[in-house]
């Protein structure tokens, strides 16, 4: 299958576009290719480009899957299209245009000026001012486009079920992951058994461990499978109580996506968790009561949160160490995601080079270097990279255990 987008962008004469251009190519998937043409125009400060963009590898006949990672890359090429280092020369969406058998299509980008019906425009009151948001910005959630528990069902289960049968179509569909094979299958077979039961049967995940174990890389590529109309991705960091309570009784006017996603679910408020009780057990209801109102509001809803810190995330809602809280009881299924081993990092730091640039070369000084200061942490191991030539000759690598000693000696002086 074939896919396009036709992009332009105008820039003064002596500009150079090519950097530009290359930089929206990064929309594309692993098992993608992608390649610009240029269409001449008559004006020549007006850069118009074809992106073509094909499907190479993985399951090329899962039209389902496709249209998931094509909606996924437009999503992923209008948020480069306005990266701030743009500034008030940003690229624009012209088209976008699925392959013909595609099964899925994805809504074509309107230009602002484009032509539109007025009896389908909705009037502001009297008084009222339009809320226009600065560019780059949109809202977080999309209460527009949902999809309801049946019609998922019959999209996305005989993926899911391929997938829990299938290591070569698991390793596919997660690629970039590494050991947590154990961890997705768990959680395919929750997803599985919700979808199954129609909703009935919810038994909710949660993925913890210390950072940067692929705990988030896993909702992601969860989030492709399922559809992000599937999907309510929250950061418990910034989400209130208030703010639930507007999102599922006022925004969510045509029903409710059937999996919430809940990042670091253990650093949000307890006021805000408190809401989340009633949608997790079997109730499956939200309830909204003061003096002035008394709403109920049903959602079976199968939520999948990570968390870093598991004791504070037990702790929680009444929860000790020896006995978990309201919060963590509703969770089920708590799958641990441990730091990498010698062999995974190695597969890590190899997945960078071939993506970001960089010498296989560097990789066996790097794994050295984090055995040497005792560190597993995928984020500090591939921090090494940027000593780049430096780790061959072994300069990089006195830098660092020098400023580790430092640190180590001042702590036990203290």
């Amino acid at each position: 299958m074939t896919h396009r987008a036709i992009v332009r962008r105008k820039l003064s004469r002596n500009q150079n576009q090519s950097a530009s251009i290359d930089e929206l190519k990064r929309c594309v998937k692993k098992s993608w290719s992608v390649s610009a043409k240029r269409i001449r125009t008559e004006d020549e400060c007006v850069h118009r480009y074809v992106l073509t963009f094909e499907k190479v590898r993985g399951m090329k006949k899962d039209k389902h899957l496709i249209a998931r990672e094509w909606q996924s890359m437009t999503h992923r090429l209008h948020q480069l299209c306005n990266l701030s280092r743009w500034q008030d020369q940003p690229w624009e969406i012209v088209e976008v245009i699925p392959a013909v058998d595609a099964d899925i299509l994805v809504p074509r980008v309107e230009e602002e000026d484009s032509d539109q019906d007025n009896s389908q425009i909705k009037k502001r009151p009297k008084g009222v001012k339009q809320r226009i948001a600065p560019r780059g910005v949109h809202d977080a959630v999309n209460t527009h486009n949902v999809i309801d528990l049946q019609g998922l069902k019959n999209r996305a289960l005989g993926t899911i079920n391929k997938l829990v049968r299938s290591p070569k179509a698991l390793n596919e569909a997660f690629d970039g992951i590494y050991d947590r094979e154990p961890q997705i299958r768990t959680i395919l077979s929750s997803v599985k058994s919700f979808l199954e039961s129609d909703g009935r049967r919810r038994n909710h995940v949660l993925l913890w461990g210390l950072p940067a174990c692929a705990k988030t890389q896993i909702l992601l590529k969860l989030t492709e499978v399922l559809g992000e109309d599937a999907v309510l991705r929250l950061d418990a960091t910034s989400t209130t109580s208030a703010g639930i309570y507007k999102l599922f009784f006022d925004e969510y006017q045509n029903g409710v996506p059937p999996f919430c996603i809940i990042e670091e679910i253990e650093k949000c408020a307890e006021e805000a968790l408190r809401v989340w009780l009633g949608a997790l057990d079997d109730r499956g209801e939200l309830r909204k009561i003061n003096y002035r109102i008394m709403q109920v509001r049903e959602v079976q809803i199968l939520c999948l949160a990570s968390a870093n810190d598991k004791l504070i995330f037990d702790k929680l809602m009444g929860g000790t160490e020896k006995k978990p809280g309201a919060l963590s009881s509703r969770f089920v299924n708590q799958l641990h995601c441990p730091r990498p081993n010698r062999k995974v990092l190695e597969l890590i730091l190899r997945r960078d080079i071939q993506k970001n640039g960089g010498k296989i070369a560097w990789i066996q000084p790097a794994i050295e270097l984090a055995e040497q200061i005792e560190t597993n942490d995928p984020r500090k191991v591939l921090a090494f990279l940027d000593g780049a030539e430096r780790l061959e000759t072994g300069a990089y690598q006195r830098d660092i255990i020098r400023i580790y000693d430092q640190c180590k000696m001042e702590r036990e002086a203290a």
